[in-house]
């Protein structure tokens, strides 16, 4: 195995803080990508990232506008920005005074999201869910590339092996899937990322059973998601709250200390920000056409 593949990985496969910051706020270049999956992941991508993007700053400068800037605009969001757009819109037929059956009922319903998602602010409770429907989307779209990537990789793309190979998309958890990925480059090149990064095995099985866990939990941590989280490969390590005698578990894969607790809701905004940056990396290393050996840095 050739030293410019581990060149290659160090600079672009960094798992730290600086990653995060860098290669979680940025946009991929479709001009420098070879492969189709590739291309066809980056476009997903920044148009996934247009939409969340324009939403988020628009949230941000209606913040500044009603506040200008001096208090927290999730404080006290006004109650009919949480109506159905079409109620609020003058263009409407539908457009309509807000009642007060209807503020009482978005009330109740703003306070229970907050108790759910253990939010302390309606701000809060936006923030959250933007984060898990980015999350869910991209996760969504990087299996897509997987698919996508084999299929363009096999040597024989009749039906049958276009079908076999998304029911491995399906049925097999982001680690495998990876795996089986890697091994259309280089026999050695999983080896020489775990070599480096001792948590990829534990970081990925998060991202899969955090997936689930949104998509089937509502992002509520389980005892199955605990259990899971303890067994290899492990991204959970348990320890006691000693102040309420509640215990508590750190996921050990990610920079800094962040813990959960069962029966409360995982926070999505760290999960995505990983998923992020990670997601990106990984498309990036796999776009070439040969064996990773033969890449220019």
């Amino acid at each position: 195995m050739k030293i410019e593949i581990n060149s290659y990985i160090d600079k672009k496969f960094e798992i730290n803080v600086h990653t995060i910051n860098e290669n979680g706020y940025r946009w991929l270049d479709t001009e420098n990508l070879i492969l189709e999956s590739s291309k066809s992941f980056a476009n997903s991508f920044n148009q996934l990232q247009l939409v969340f993007n324009y939403y988020t700053n628009l949230h941000v400068l209606e913040d500044l506008r009603q506040y200008n800037g001096k208090s927290t605009y999730g404080i006290d969001i006004p109650l009919s920005y949480f109506r159905f757009p079409p109620l609020n819109d003058p263009r409407q037929p539908s457009n309509k005074t807000m009642s007060e059956d209807e503020e009482l009922l978005l009330n109740n319903i703003v306070s229970n999201c907050k108790t759910r998602l253990n939010c302390c602010n309606d701000e809060t409770i936006i923030e959250e869910m933007v984060a898990r429907f980015e999350f869910l989307s991209l996760y969504s779209y990087f299996e897509g590339f997987c698919e996508e990537l084999l299929i363009e990789k096999a040597s024989v793309k009749d039906d049958k092996t276009i079908k076999n190979i998304g029911d491995f998309i399906r049925h097999h958890n982001l680690l495998d899937i990876l795996k089986e990925v890697f091994n259309k480059y280089d026999s050695q090149l999983y080896n020489t990322i775990i070599s480096k990064y001792t948590d990829f095995d534990s970081i990925m099985n998060f991202f899969y059973q955090a997936r689930n866990l949104y998509t089937h939990r509502n992002g509520i941590v389980t005892k199955r998601f605990i259990n899971l989280g303890l067994t290899t490969p492990s991204f959970l390590e348990d320890s006691i709250f000693s102040t309420v005698n509640e215990k508590k578990y750190t996921i050990t894969c990610i920079y800094g200390e962040y813990t959960i607790w069962e029966s409360k809701v995982l926070g999505c905004q760290m999960v995505n920000s990983y998923f992020r940056a990670l997601s990106t990396i990984i498309v990036e290393i796999l776009n070439c056409e040969e064996n990773l050996s033969s890449v220019s840095l």
